[in-house]
């Protein structure tokens, strides 16, 4: 309870501090404007083409449509509209080609990524398009390789829609399944399919979709990056924060809390622990802010349910 109060008390202290300043300055910093897009760069070389040639990023940089992005030996994750995630592993590039509130459209060229849609500012089309697929999703999570004979996708959560790009009916090779050359793999002669959770398909340079099992690595490299997702959310959550830092200041002086008081609160909402729907019930003023902590932090317990859950 000793923690519970200690964020009630932080979430009362900035209203009071908002009412305090006037109404206008409570206009400017109670909202919580929504950046389209921007990089975390977690480690090694990343670089920026934004029209100028190839420069290195910056971390928490700002991006916009038609700007590309590569990973050299480096690893970074691309955050839209601060709720769509896309994390990129070494050799990767990619370029935001439609960047609205309604959809995100990307082109994979080349590499490996990870997308992680959360619906956490809405609900909205989110497209990966490689030189032999598109995959068309609304809240999931799924792997896309790009390689030179073969495209893979693998799906951790929810149902990607993937459309070959290539493909000539008359070119497509017909393996029955069940046969001793497919190897307990499934050719699809459609010209797109559904794949489902837990699930994989190959998609080939010549047009074939295959769907073939899951591998441990593969199972591996879900959880983590389920795990990487919750590191990404709480750094995005912490940003969220930020953006009313003088309110967080002044509440803190107030009530005499500190940073290891709020940052211990919230790792127990985040492993189920304490009750965050109980502490933002006694604020007497919503805002968007405080909006979006709640939702990031319910995707954040959500996500270490998932990943403690056993087998």
């Amino acid at each position: 309870m000793k923690k519970l109060s200690f964020s009630v008390s932080i979430l009362l202290g900035i209203i009071f501090f908002m009412i305090t300043i006037g109404i206008f300055m409570y206009s400017n910093v109670t909202g919580s404007p929504t950046t389209p897009a921007f990089l975390y760069i977690e480690s090694g070389i990343v670089e920026v083409n934004s029209g100028n040639g190839w420069q290195p990023a910056v971390h928490e940089m700002e991006l916009n449509v038609k700007d590309k992005v590569r990973t050299l030996e480096g690893v970074a994750t691309l955050v839209f509209f601060e709720g769509e995630m896309m994390k990129l592993y070494p050799n990767t590039k990619i370029s935001i080609e439609e960047l609205l509130f309604e959809k995100i459209k990307l082109k994979q060229e080349k590499g490996k990524t990870w997308n992680k849609i959360t619906k956490l500012t809405g609900t909205r089309d989110y497209e990966v398009e490689t030189p032999n697929t598109v995959a068309t999703v609304r809240g999931t999570a799924f792997y896309i390789k790009v390689g030179d004979e073969k495209d893979e996708i693998i799906v951790a959560e929810g149902v990607v829609k993937v459309k070959r790009i290539t493909a000539k009916e008359d070119k497509i090779p017909k393996t029955v399944e069940g046969s001793e050359n497919s190897k307990d793999s499934e050719i699809i002669e459609e010209l797109s399919i559904e794949v489902k959770q837990n699930e994989k398909v190959e998609v080939g340079t010549k047009g074939t979709i295959e769907k073939v099992p899951l591998t441990e690595k593969d199972d591996e490299d879900i959880k983590d990056s389920i795990s990487e997702d919750i590191d990404t959310l709480k750094e995005i959550r912490v940003r969220e924060i930020n953006k009313h830092e003088f309110l967080i200041e002044q509440a803190k002086r107030k009530y005499g809390f500190s940073d290891n008081d709020i940052n211990d609160y919230l790792n127990q909402v985040d492993n189920g622990e304490a009750d965050l729907d109980e502490a933002i019930s006694q604020v007497p003023i919503k805002t968007e802010s405080i909006s979006k902590i709640k939702k990031i932090t319910e995707e954040i317990a959500n996500l270490n349910l998932i990943l403690n859950k056993p087998k």
